[in-house]
């Protein structure tokens, strides 16, 4: 993954995540930590999408709103050509499999 992405172990993502939780304004004790793990995994993964997406001119500001949970925006509609939304699906293919790679590659904790 590009710069600025790290895998770290999930006591420290339990931590960052109940953090953002609080900012949110999000009551994190409903969580179990299991529950947590998957959050912040599906956070991450759509982090380095977008900013693999980003890196190589495919998309820009494709992440979700900072207050909306973790996802990809991609704009349709009449002034957005169905030729360029097709375009951009391999490329969906693409950053998951690196994201997946490099998940795989990260050492275990």
């Amino acid at each position: 993954l590009k710069k600025g992405f790290t895998i770290c172990d999930g006591a420290d993502q339990i931590g960052y995540l109940r953090r953002i939780l609080r900012e949110l304004r999000i009551d994190d004790r409903k969580f179990d930590a299991r529950k947590i793990q998957v959050m912040i995994s599906m956070a991450i993964l759509v982090m380095a999408l977008g900013a693999l997406l980003d890196a190589e001119d495919v998309a820009r500001d494709i992440n979700a709103y900072k207050a909306a949970p973790p996802g990809l925006r991609i704009w349709g509609g009449a002034t957005v050509e169905t030729a360029d939304i097709q375009a951009l699906l391999p490329w969906l293919d693409w950053a998951f499999d690196q994201v997946k790679t490099e998940i795989k590659r990260a050492p275990s904790g």
